[in-house]
């Protein structure tokens, strides 16, 4: 089992928990106001954690929830032309917010064009929670970005794969986890599990 330390978002607004060795990204590059990335710093673990504070998806008519989990996970995923795929999207209820929707997805994006695409073919895995603050006007969409680079530990995954991937051994609901997988969805988890808001000034209340 991984160990996880307490991480301090948007000034201690926000607090989780994220595994020991992932680094605040803002400590080496850019990362805008309303993001705060964490990235691993293992060798050959190239896992991503993205926390984004986003205007709440509405419409004049009103999105349901589920148009706007499809419009994050798009807005994430559509880049350059790839090709992206849900595979599941579940309800989940986070502890600590217990009132609030919120939603999770998991789905993949394909790897970017290459003159010499690999078999199995490479690609990108999005485990993405949404929780939908109504009277915050606010969305907060949490991204765990967990590249598949290595074609033999492409062939191990069984429950989500390339949305170019031809094969019929795919099973999202009991196929096997490869490790890398397995790692995405416990840090998906502790995340969730230990996600706090502490200062909710940091929202905008919409005036009823």
């Amino acid at each position: 089992m991984s160990e996880f330390k307490d991480a301090q978002l948007f000034g201690g607004a926000i607090t989780a928990r994220v595994p020991v060795d992932f680094r605040d990204a803002s400590d080496f590059r850019e990362v805008p106001d309303h993001q705060e990335v964490y990235v691993s710093m293992t060798d050959g673990v190239e896992i991503s954690i993205i926390f984004d504070i986003a205007q709440r998806v509405e419409a004049p008519a009103g999105p349901s929830d589920a148009e706007a989990v499809d419009f994050h996970f798009e807005d994430v995923a559509v880049d350059q032309g790839r090709t992206a795929k849900i595979w599941s999207k579940n309800v989940v209820y986070l502890p600590n917010l217990l009132d609030h929707p919120s939603y999770q997805v998991i789905g993949t994006v394909s790897a970017r064009p290459t003159d010499v695409p690999t078999i199995p073919p490479t690609f990108t895995a999005i485990l993405m929670t949404i929780v939908r603050l109504e009277k915050q006007t606010t969305d907060i969409v949490i991204t765990i970005n967990v590249p598949f680079n290595d074609p033999s530990v492409v062939a191990t995954e069984k429950c989500i794969a390339s949305p170019v991937y031809q094969g019929n051994d795919i099973n999202p609901a009991n196929g096997h986890k490869s490790e890398l997988l397995a790692f995405g969805m416990e840090v998906t988890a502790e995340v969730v599990e230990s996600f706090r808001i502490i200062n909710w000034g940091l929202f905008v209340i919409e005036e009823e």
